[in-house]
């Protein structure tokens, strides 16, 4: 059988850890929702692996609007048959996973032929998750992960959720857990096979950056959001330059990310600082670093300390102007519902990490998301958890 191209954060965290027996269920989140590189084409990740899995003899996908979903016929025949079903299939999720359940641990099909795709898995089975049919649901993927007679027939299991705070950690917890993969933001790599797809199939935009130039100007965005940008070029008849993507850049994150971080916009570098010179001669030296793309010769966090009113935010936003890098700046990361606090951490943990090299501000970062220790202990551990998540991050 032909390889199908896929992309390479999928071939080593998802296929190389299937094929070594490390694991036969794997939860995917983050970037989901995606355009990914599969075969000849980028498509959505859910169509991408309903792709992969129709390579099996019985390849079936769920998820709770669209119900049991095959790649062809022969893939519905060959289900049926193993199941000895007729008639109409099930769509709801409390009937859909007794038969899923039946066809993982069948007997009648070889080891190793069975390929099921749930998206939306937050759906089935919910962090918060506490009537019945929830727990039915969250006990039947639980077992799946951890059974060895599941294990044994060798399935390949893909859950789909935005985030893994978001699915019950009963699925994932613990080393018989699923296996957890974080869907990474495209890299330069990706950006450029992309952006080269893009010029190809799209010749009547005016192009005015190469695809190596366009793939440099959008770190950070999805594949999504960087055809966003030119297809908007392109409906207002105007030449794609480095202005329009860096203003449409930073609308887009601002719409992703907004309610977890501030998108800064820094107007003025050090030259504008007037005094702190001892300050600005430091932060000029580190920026010159950047620049010049030496991230690993520049320190990873700088300190500003002094009185509240002697310009250090101002001075940190001049420094990000400096290196000509994205500023940004944490929004309050508190939620009132449990768990809601440290899945907005996550959640700006994992825009900074997409947007990196980036500058951010932590203002009265002694007093920041669980940065006082003598806050008191009426929060439930959530500070505490916070803090620990910052240190590692």
């Amino acid at each position: 059988m032909k390889t199908l191209r896929v992309p390479s954060w999928l071939g080593s965290g998802l296929l190389e850890r299937y094929h070594a027996g490390a694991s036969h269920l794997f939860l995917l989140h983050g970037n989901i929702r995606d355009v990914h590189p599969f075969g000849t084409a980028f498509v959505p990740l859910a169509e991408g692996l309903r792709r992969l899995a129709g390579r099996r003899t019985i390849a079936v996908s769920y998820d709770v609007s669209a119900g049991l979903v095959f790649p062809d016929g022969e893939r519905e025949k060959a289900f049926r048959k193993a199941l000895g079903l007729k008639g109409a299939l099930p769509a709801d999720p409390a009937r859909a996973l007794v038969v899923l359940d039946a066809l993982v641990g069948s007997d009648r099909v070889p080891a190793g032929s069975v390929a099921i795709v749930v998206d939306y898995a937050h759906t089935l089975a919910p962090a918060d998750g506490a009537g019945a049919a929830e727990r039915l649901n969250i006990t039947t993927l639980a077992r799946w992960a951890s059974d060895p007679a599941v294990a044994a027939r060798r399935p390949l299991i893909v859950l789909i959720a935005p985030t893994a705070q978001e699915v019950s950690s009963e699925v994932y917890a613990g080393a018989s857990g699923a296996e957890v993969v974080a869907v990474p933001r495209p890299d330069l790599e990706a950006r450029t096979d992309f952006a080269r797809d893009l010029q190809r199939s799209l010749p009547d935009v005016a192009w005015g950056l190469t695809s190596d130039e366009l793939a440099a100007q959008t770190g950070g965005l999805s594949l999504v959001q960087i055809e966003d940008i030119v297809q908007r070029a392109r409906g207002a008849g105007a030449a794609l330059g480095r202005e329009a993507i860096v203003e449409r850049k930073i609308d887009l994150l601002r719409q992703e990310y907004g309610d977890v971080l501030e998108i800064l916009g820094p107007r003025h570098g050090l030259a504008a600082v007037g005094g702190l010179d001892h300050a600005t001669r430091e932060l000029s030296e580190v920026a010159d670093i950047m620049r010049r793309g030496l991230v690993s010769a520049a320190p990873l966090g700088i300190i500003l300390m002094g009185p509240p009113g002697t310009g250090k935010s101002y001075l940190a936003e001049c420094f990000a102007k400096e290196c000509g890098m994205l500023c940004v700046r944490f929004r309050p990361l508190r939620g009132m519902y449990v768990g809601q606090s440290e899945r907005n951490q996550e959640k700006a943990f994992a825009a900074i990490r997409a947007l990196a090299p980036v500058v951010v501000v932590v203002d009265e970062s002694d007093q920041a998301e669980g940065g006082n220790r003598d806050a008191g202990g009426g929060d439930s551990g959530v500070g505490e958890r916070m803090r620990a998540a910052s240190f590692n991050f």
